[in-house]
């Protein structure tokens, strides 16, 4: 079993793995570049041959995860590609979301006039009932 130690990207978001030995392989990414997340599934699943690499897809069968070779180039989020002996494996990740502002300056201005109105309601309130009471 051939296991990489973890690897980054450089700032092209490419990695280089040489010399992989025969077999099946997870290659799963761990973090996103800045301003996007991981969609889904973050692992891909590759079979390395004398023939070539071979982009595999996950699938259920009879309760059993079974790996099968993709009938396209693409499952999921990754693309594969083949050129000039190298194979390229390229993930789509998703913008992320950004998240609407809540409150800012609109909630301290209503703050501020529901307090200014509920002072003005309790002073006429006292006023009211300091004259119907005086005799």
């Amino acid at each position: 079993s051939y296991t990489s130690e973890p690897g980054a990207t450089g700032d092209d978001g490419i990695i280089t793995f040489r010399n992989i030995p025969l077999g099946y392989y997870e290659v799963t990414e761990t973090n996103a570049p800045e301003g996007y997340m991981i969609p889904g599934e973050a692992s891909f699943y590759i079979k390395v041959e004398m023939t070539g690499i071979n982009l595999l897809k996950k699938e259920e069968q009879s309760g059993k995860v079974v790996y099968t070779e993709a009938d396209s180039e693409k499952v999921g989020n990754v693309t594969i590609s083949a050129a000039d002996s190298k194979v390229t494996f390229t993930v789509e990740n998703t913008r992320a979301y950004e998240l609407p502002s809540a409150g800012g300056m609109g909630t301290m201005l209503f703050t501020f006039l529901g307090t200014l109105f509920m002072a003005i309601a309790a002073a006429g309130a006292y006023m009211f009932m300091r004259r119907r009471c005086s005799f």
